[in-house]
Parts: C-alpha cells; structure tokens; sequence
C-alpha cells in the first residue's frame, strides 16, 4: 500500500476518461494517504511551459535523486490535489528509481498549499480509476 510522499505512476481521467491525463501514465505524489487519497500532479518541464505554466501556484524540482525520483526537471501542480476514494493502490506503480520524495519537498509542498487550504480539490470517479488502472482496486 502507498502512503505519504510515495510517487506513482497512473492514469487520471481528468477532465474526463477519454482526455489526455486518462490515455497516458503520469506521476503523482502521494499527499495523503488512508482510505482517501490526496495527490498531486507532476509533469516534466518543457520549452513551452517557461512562456505559459500549466500552474498558478506549482514548484519546478530540479531532477535529483536524494530529493525525489524524477527522470527531468519537474512542475509538482499545486493548484488542485486529485481525491481518491475508498481505494488502494498497489506498490508495483512506485516510482521505480525512487519511491518517495524526501521530507524537505514534502513540507515545501505542505507549506506552499497551506496544508491544502489553498488548493482546489478535485473528486475523481473511483470506477474511471479502476478501469485506467489494474493497479488500482476498490476497497
């Protein structure tokens, strides 16, 4: 089972099933984690995003492999957490590198989103989750 500051990989149909979030794999932090789960999105920075970020509020982490697991530099999407519910999720989709993020990023992270107060939060439907993800089951 994951818990808080483990990094997966999974499908989020986000805005919906068919749309870009849902066909391909992306990394997510783990927030909170329990029966409910709360992540965050992370997505590699790209050229684009230096003209127009894909967050309003967000922290670029540098690839490195004593803080976190990621392959680049990195956007952690603060503006919204993705809420799992009633779900678990298995630990053969930890990031592979790396399972976590260490403690420093994950008290940025909590320190930048107010412990979530500032963050919008985004329900997402536990048998879409189920259906992207074999990883994923409900509880």
């Amino acid at each position: 089972m994951i818990k808080e500051r483990d990094v997966t990989t999974l499908k989020m149909p986000f805005p919906d099933i068919s749309s870009g979030l849902a066909l391909s794999a992306h990394m997510y932090i783990c927030y909170e984690s329990g029966e409910s789960k709360k992540m965050f999105k992370v997505q590699s920075l790209k050229p684009r995003h230096l003209m127009n970020m894909p967050a309003n509020n967000c922290i670029i982490e540098e690839k490195d492999i004593q803080r976190n697991p990621f392959n680049k530099k990195s956007i952690i999407d603060l503006d919204k957490y993705f809420l799992l519910e009633r779900v678990r999720i298995k630990e053969w989709v930890l990031a592979k590198t790396r399972r976590d993020i260490c403690s420093d990023l994950y008290n940025k992270i909590r320190e930048e989103t107010e412990d979530l107060s500032i963050c919008h939060e985004q329900k997402m439907n536990v048998d879409e989750i189920v259906t992207l993800n074999k990883a994923v089951s409900k509880i």
